[in-house]
């Protein structure tokens, strides 16, 4: 009965270690190739891309890992997953994508946060926070948290916002050229 048992938890661990049942993408990815630094960031069903002059795209995004696929936006690409190697294969280039494994959120704030029946979304994923407006344009920024209450300004856009948390609900002040007033997220 106990060889059972064991043989179960391993089985178990090893799904969760390849993903099985669950997203094992969540995190923040990072390639440097001709000195140039791309990232990944995955956060609850949503995919951001930081290019190498620092803009950021979201892209909703399927993650097939029995297929070994993922595609994002109109791009559809192979992908080998070995531990926090995330490789990712277009057009014959190869690009290994390392997962930041010490860069932690906090669990107050971890994760994605929108705003009922409006574009508006937070995700926070490691040091970073990106940011989805009303018109559905993205940035991001790195934000300051203590004691369920931060801050951020990002650079595009100018959006300058300090929010509370409480439980499952982020209420922001949120200023810029495009926007003054309260939010209220809810965490999604």
């Amino acid at each position: 009965m106990k060889q059972r048992i064991v043989v179960f938890l391993c089985a178990l661990s090893v799904m969760a270690l390849i993903g099985c049942g669950g997203n094992s993408l969540d995190g923040t990815w990072t390639a440097t190739r001709d000195g140039d630094t791309n990232s990944l960031i995955f956060a609850g069903g949503h995919c951001f891309f930081i290019d190498e002059y620092n803009d950021v795209r979201k892209y909703n995004f399927t993650f097939d890992n029995n297929a070994g696929t993922i595609q994002m936006g109109w791009t559809n690409a192979s992908f080998t997953l070995r531990g926090n190697t995330l490789t990712v294969s277009s057009g014959g280039i190869n690009i290994p994508f390392l997962k930041d494994t010490k860069t932690t959120t906090p669990s107050a704030i971890a994760g994605v946060w929108a705003v009922r029946d409006t574009k508006w979304l937070l995700a926070f994923m490691g040091n970073t926070v990106f940011l989805v407006d009303n018109d559905g344009d993205e940035t991001h920024a790195v934000y300051t948290f203590t004691n369920n209450s931060g801050s951020f300004l990002t650079e595009r856009y100018g959006y300058n916002v300090t929010f509370n948390v409480s439980g499952n609900t982020l209420s922001a002040n949120v200023t810029s050229n495009y926007y003054d007033g309260p939010l209220s997220f809810t965490r999604q």
